[in-house]
């Protein structure tokens, strides 16, 4: 990235955490075109305020936990999106969680075991962490786990529980390897019947 390799030339001392800086960088830019974009869509719809919620529980979970990628920037970006939205509109515009509560606390249940095991999943980040790095990051994923879940149950948020829930839940699914076989699941259709029309 430009912006990391000129920080670099002005400030050579850093050439040594040059992919921390790049990686940094790029969590940032994305993240930001993530905010501008979900607000984009969530005015119109009216459903702000959720998807707020939900963008930035599964954001400070994800920030430890780590999760799978989709090859492709852009098709993480638009999944992200469908998801945030959707849970948003459910959230907002209908009444039929309620009824489910019990089902959603065995779902959380499931979530921070998923977490328990697999955190912090790591790919492109995975070589600038060792063991004990690693260690400190599920733990820390267990932590804010729980911070969030407890936090439905605050005065001010309690409005937004299922907001904070559901995020809490996708966000484990997206540790797991059939998250990772959904998202890989374009590319590798398209190079199954590339090699296929070539044969």
């Amino acid at each position: 990235m430009t912006i990391a390799n000129t920080i670099i030339i002005y400030n050579p001392d850093l050439n040594k955490k040059k992919d921390e800086i790049r990686y940094g960088l790029e969590w940032m830019i994305s993240g930001l075109i993530q905010v501008i974009l979900t607000l984009m869509v969530a005015i119109p719809l009216g459903v702000v305020t959720e998807a707020v919620v939900i963008l930035i529980s599964g954001a400070v979970l994800r920030m430890f936990s780590g999760g799978a990628h989709a090859k492709s920037y852009f098709k993480c970006l638009f999944l992200s999106l469908f998801q945030i939205i959707g849970i948003s509109l459910v959230v907002k515009y209908t009444t039929v969680l309620n009824q489910y509560t019990p089902v959603f606390l065995f779902l959380l249940f499931i979530s921070v075991m998923i977490m328990f095991i697999k955190a912090p999943v790591l790919h492109k980040k995975k070589d600038m962490f060792n063991s004990k790095e690693k260690r400190k990051l599920k733990y820390l994923s267990l932590f804010t786990f729980g911070m969030l879940f407890a936090s439905g149950y605050l005065p001010y948020l309690s409005d937004f529980k299922y907001c904070i829930w559901l995020s809490l839940i996708l966000q484990s699914f997206t540790l797991t390897f059939l998250w990772e076989k959904i998202l890989s699941y374009g590319e590798d259709f398209k190079y199954k019947r590339f090699i296929k029309e070539d044969i």
